[in-house]
This record gives C-alpha cells, sequence and structure tokens, in this order.
C-alpha cells in the first residue's frame, strides 16, 4: 500500500509541476477580464450607434483588440509549456 501510495503521490505532484494550475488560473482570469472589458466597450458603443450605423474604423479596433488578446494568451500559453523558453521561439511560433 506505501508504494501505491508513494507512487500516486509522485504522479500528482508531477502532473501539477507540468500544468501548472494556480499559473493557469491566474492567467485565464486575467484574460477573462480583458474579454469582459472588451464586451463591456462593444455594448457601450453598440447602446450609442444606431442599428447600422457602425463605423468601420471601430469595429476593426473591437477586432485588433480581440486579436490581439488571444495573441497574448497564446504566447503565454506558449511560454509556459516551454518553461522560460528562448522568447524568439515562441514569437515566430506566433
Amino acid at each position: 500500500i506505501a508504494l501505491v501510495l508513494g507512487a500516486s503521490i509522485t504522479v500528482i505532484n508531477a502532473l501539477d509541476a507540468f500544468y501548472d494550475y494556480r499559473s493557469l488560473w491566474i492567467r485565464r482570469t486575467v484574460n477573462l477580464a480583458r474579454l469582459k472589458n472588451l464586451k463591456r466597450e462593444m455594448d457601450f458603443y453598440s447602446t450609442g450607434a444606431k442599428p447600422g450605423e457602425y463605423e468601420y474604423d471601430q469595429i476593426t479596433k473591437f477586432k485588433n483588440s480581440l486579436n490581439q488578446i488571444l495573441q497574448d494568451d497564446l504566447k503565454e500559453w506558449l511560454k509556459l509549456r516551454s518553461g522560460a523558453g528562448d522568447q524568439s521561439e515562441i514569437n515566430s511560433q506566433v
């Protein structure tokens, strides 16, 4: 029994170190806050605009903001997976 428990604890610790749940939770919380902020800005904009009269420049800014949030999330995920990693390698993958 002790051997099985010892092996189980080792596997659990290895999984925890590999996935780093706390760091993932913090990063996902930050991303969620950024996405909620973007949605709030879009809702505010759409409330003040007449239907069908949306400005192309503003819609493009919203799209660029969304793309930036998703790109930052991907960079952070790749950085987490590669350890400290080489930043130039991460940038070339994105």
